[in-house]
């Protein structure tokens, strides 16, 4: 599932490359909308409407600040965009996301780490650093130490992002064992639309003015909105099922998605370090299910 979430993570990453930047933050509305949908509707199939009778204040207390930390991770992302190129960012990102998840995982819930799992994080984020670090379009796009030191500020800001969304997934394990992966799901997408009707109301970046164009970008956020649905809906079926290290080591294969479908889709160029890198993500994800 963890596998599936960052393949669908990883084309809805495609899509937005293809809108226009100022309308990439807007995916968030229509995927809320999206995912409270789909989960209405799987409740009627399955008929899981008990379930949320039985959800606890404190369960609901949880969920909600789990999504809340997940949001927050997600601005402070897009803030760290602003100053550092997407190479820089993912690398910093994907790298403490894991490394946060793993010590934590560890000294705060006492989850076993198997030589192999940790093994298959090193691969894994090596591998990531080469594919992002090596797909610029051009020498703006190329790393420099001059760069990553003098960005600290946004070097922080891709910290606090990786510390944020690794808050978020170990509450949301830890809500898992007491409940199920729709009631989890449904909270979270009340969550994000209720921050961002906010902001939408507040400020006008938020608006959804790609719905007044008369070209691709209305296709492109709707299609990377509704992919993204299921992308949620596999990583917490995956918190659901297994431990939130090993969740977060197979999600953070998404480069490998990403750069696969952006030769397919978008005509990029596949460069040496990169192929190296789809390799080494690769050979991860397998030591990882061993």
């Amino acid at each position: 599932m963890a596998i599936m979430s960052a393949v669908c993570w990883g084309t809805t990453g495609v899509l937005l490359r293809k809108t226009a930047e100022r309308h990439r933050f807007s995916f968030m509305l229509p995927e809320g909308f999206f995912s409270v949908t789909v989960v209405l509707i799987l409740c009627a199939i399955f008929g899981a409407w008990a379930g949320f009778l039985q959800l606890s204040s404190s369960l609901i207390f949880l969920s909600i600040l789990a999504a809340c930390f997940n949001i927050l991770g997600t601005f402070s992302y897009i803030k760290a965009l602003n100053e550092l190129k997407i190479g820089l960012t993912l690398t910093v990102i994907v790298s403490s996301f894991i490394l946060f998840t793993m010590v934590a995982s560890k000294w705060i819930f006492n989850d076993s780490l198997s030589f192999y799992l940790i093994l298959s994080a090193f691969f894994i984020i090596f591998g990531v650093i080469l594919i992002n670090l090596s797909s610029g379009n051009g020498a703006n796009d190329k790393f420099s130490f001059r760069t990553f030191f003098l960005n600290y500020k946004s070097l922080l800001y891709c910290l606090f992002a990786g510390l944020l969304w690794c808050s978020g997934n170990l509450i949301l394990d830890q809500v898992l064992e007491n409940t199920g992966v729709l009631q989890v799901t449904l909270i979270r997408s009340l969550s994000v639309l209720t921050v961002y009707l906010i902001l939408l109301i507040w400020f006008k970046r938020f608006r959804l003015s790609f719905l007044y164009e008369d070209n691709n970008n209305k296709f492109f956020v709707l299609s990377a909105s509704f992919i993204a649905t299921f992308s949620m809906l596999f990583w917490f079926t995956s918190l659901f099922f297994g431990e939130a290290s090993l969740t977060v080591i197979l999600g953070s294969s998404s480069p490998i998605a990403a750069i696969i479908l952006g030769r397919i889709f978008l005509k990029e160029k596949i460069m040496l370090l990169s192929q190296i890198g789809v390799v080494l993500c690769m050979v991860g994800v397998v030591i990882a299910l061993i």
